[in-house]
């Protein structure tokens, strides 16, 4: 026998699923925190120092990653390089601990029958952060007579601190000030204001316990 179709759901069963009622929630809070920016610009300059915030730690996030040129060898190769002497200049960066090449291009005529001449070539390696290291790898650069630079990248160690402590902290505080001002403003107790909690709001003046008038003609408190 061939298979029956699946019954359609019902409009009323459709606006009982779960997914439906999501999107009803979020297009409820999405419209009532357009209403009040629309009404605070307190709300507004908010919202942009958390949006200038986040560009600011994702754009200094990449800064701080080591980034290199060329193609990476191994510190064997550059040391093999080196006492061949072919390399050209040698740049050292301290706080990525990365040394970026540049090669000699071979002195030679092309001759037909044999590959052309090798150009000069780009290429990276990490190397330890130790002072011994380095200090090899130094002595080893001088005596190739290569030309040597050292970028310390001074700015790196205080971009390291906003990304890490600073940016976070300010994103995380005007965050939340953001929310509770919008919380604030719908005016109808705070965080809660979001929620599903449709109890009773104490009034001013009311203590909200318990009190005489309240057990007064109950007949458990007359017997007593």
């Amino acid at each position: 026998m061939p298979k029956q179709p699946a019954p359609k759901k019902s409009v009323i069963e459709q606006r009982q699923s779960t997914s439906y009622k999501l999107r009803q929630r979020l297009s409820e809070i999405g419209q009532r925190a357009l209403k009040i920016l629309l009404k605070d610009p307190l709300a507004w300059f908010l919202l942009l120092a958390a949006i200038a915030l986040g560009i600011t730690f994702f754009s200094l996030l990449d800064d701080i990653q080591p980034q290199s040129p060329g193609r990476q060898v191994t510190l064997t190769e550059v040391t093999e390089l080196a006492r061949d002497r072919q390399i050209a200049t040698a740049t050292l960066y301290d706080q990525d601990s990365r040394i970026v090449l540049v090669t000699r291009p071979e002195e030679r005529q092309a001759r037909e029958g044999e590959p052309p001449p090798r150009p000069a070539e780009t290429l990276w390696a990490a190397y330890p952060s130790s002072g011994a290291s380095t200090g090899s790898l130094l002595t080893a650069l001088q005596r190739a007579g290569a030309t040597i630079v050292v970028d310390q990248q001074s700015d790196i160690p205080t971009k390291k601190i906003l990304v890490q402590f600073l940016l976070p902290i300010l994103l995380l505080v005007t965050l939340f000030a953001f929310f509770m001002r919008l919380s604030d403003d719908v005016g109808a107790g705070g965080i809660a204001s979001f929620s599903k909690f449709t109890g009773r709001r104490r009034m001013k003046g009311d203590n909200g316990g318990v009190t005489f008038a309240n057990v007064a003609g109950n007949p458990d408190a007359l017997a007593e």
